[in-house]
């Protein structure tokens, strides 16, 4: 596998906006689209302005940023996390479980999980320097991370989301 799967060159300000555009008009046709359903208004709003807000802060960050390098092996992380977010929603349906619980409980586990990876491959690696050197990480990225730390962290996070 490639180490990086692809490197997307920084958009200029006009296209950020054209994207943008694209995407207020997707979002207000969908939120049209649901209110025919009969769903909440104020649901359907407040899910419409957050995309909106959260599309424009994005591409705000895109553009700032230079260029976006998209690792493989995050890649790949992010789609078994979502896959694994989306069975366990699907399976907890299933047993009677809000779909809000699980989601917050996967998000608690992906912060536990990045963390936990995070201090184990620092506790391994000597050399990798500071936990947090926010000058290495913003040259090379967070990098180093070690698998039975996050798998360790995510255990620890859903024992205390289920004790509390």
């Amino acid at each position: 596998m490639r180490p990086v799967l692809f490197d997307y060159p920084a958009p200029s300000l006009l296209i950020c906006a054209a994207i943008l555009a694209v995407i207020v008009v997707a979002t207000l046709l969908w939120m049209q689209w649901q209110r025919r359903g009969k769903k909440d208004p104020r649901e359907i709003n407040t899910a419409g302005v957050t995309v909106m807000v959260m599309a424009a802060i994005m591409l705000l960050v895109i553009n700032r940023v230079g260029h976006l390098r998209v690792n493989s092996y995050g890649a790949m992380l992010m789609c078994g996390f979502i896959a694994g977010s989306i069975t366990s929603v699907r399976m907890g349906l299933r047993r009677g479980v809000a779909a809000e619980r699980i989601l917050d409980l996967s998000l608690f586990i992906l912060i536990a999980a990045i963390l936990g990876a995070r201090l184990q491959y620092m506790a391994i690696t000597p050399e990798a320097g500071p936990f947090l050197d926010f000058q290495a990480i913003k040259q090379h990225g967070l990098g180093g991370l070690g698998f039975f730390g996050g798998l360790g962290g995510g255990i620890l996070a859903t024992v205390i989301y289920a004790a509390v």
